[in-house]
C-alpha cells in the first residue's frame, strides 16, 4: 500500500474533466473521466491498446498527468505494459476515491445532525422585580444666620479713633514736667515778642 489518500486527492481523481480535456480514443471515442476510460478499455483489444502504449509513448499517462493532474497515479500508470493489468489498476483507484469520498460525506451529515440535535442553551434573564416606590424625602432648609455686615466708619470718626489712639499711646507727663513745659512755652512767648518790638537793622553794604 502507498500513501493514505486524502480528501482532495479523490475528488481530483473521480472528476469529469471538459470537453476539450478529453481523452481520444483510436475508436473514436472522447473519455472524460478515468471510470469511463476503463471501461472503454474492457471493450476494445490489444491493438487499440498498442495504439496508445508503445515504446515511444504512453498516452494514458500522459492524460492523467496533465489533464486529471495526478502525478503519482501518472508514474503508477506509465510502468504498466498490458490492457488488463492498466484497466484492473484503474478500477481500483476509482473505488478508493469513491468509498473515501463516500466515508466524508456520511462523517459531515452526522456531523450536522449533531449540530441540529444540540439544543440552545436558553439563559435566563434575571426578572425584575417591582419595587415599592421610595418615597420623597421632605426638603429642608437650614437655618442661616444672617452676617453682621460691619459698615466702615467715616472719615471724621477715624481720624477722631486716630488721635485718641495717639493721645493713648504716649506716656503720660508728671506735674514736674508739665511746668517745665509750661515755662518753656512762655518764655518762647515772650522772645517772640520782643524780637518783634526790635526794629530791624539795615544791611550797609561795603564799598
Amino acid at each position: 500500500m502507498g500513501k493514505s489518500m486524502s480528501l482532495a486527492r479523490a475528488k481530483r481523481l473521480l472528476k469529469v474533466v471538459g470537453g476539450k480535456d478529453s481523452f481520444w480514443l483510436c475508436t473514436n471515442e472522447d473519455l472524460r473521466s478515468l471510470n469511463t476510460l476503463a471501461q472503454a478499455l474492457e471493450r476494445v483489444d490489444d491493438d487499440v491498446f498498442r495504439y496508445h502504449v508503445n515504446k515511444y509513448k504512453n498516452d494514458f499517462s500522459d492524460w492523467v498527468k496533465d489533464k486529471i493532474g495526478d502525478n503519482d497515479f501518472a508514474r503508477e500508470i506509465s510502468r504498466i505494459k498490458t490492457k488488463d493489468t492498466l484497466v484492473r489498476k484503474l478500477n481500483e483507484k476509482v473505488d478508493e476515491s469513491r468509498e473515501l469520498v463516500k466515508k466524508y460525506r456520511v462523517a459531515a451529515a452526522k456531523r450536522k445532525r449533531t449540530i441540529r440535535k444540540k439544543p440552545k442553551k436558553r439563559v435566563r434573564k434575571p426578572v425584575k422585580r417591582r419595587s415599592k416606590p421610595k418615597k420623597k424625602p421632605k426638603k429642608t432648609r437650614r437655618k442661616t444666620k444672617k452676617r453682621a455686615v460691619k459698615r466702615r466708619p467715616s472719615k471724621r470718626k477715624r481720624s477722631a479713633a486716630k488721635t485718641k489712639k495717639a493721645k493713648q499711646s504716649r506716656p503720660r507727663k508728671t506735674t514736674k514736667a508739665r511746668r517745665k513745659t509750661k515755662k518753656r512755652v512762655v518764655r518762647k512767648a515772650q522772645r517772640r515778642g520782643k524780637a518783634q518790638k526790635r526794629p530791624k537793622r539795615k544791611r550797609v553794604r561795603k564799598r
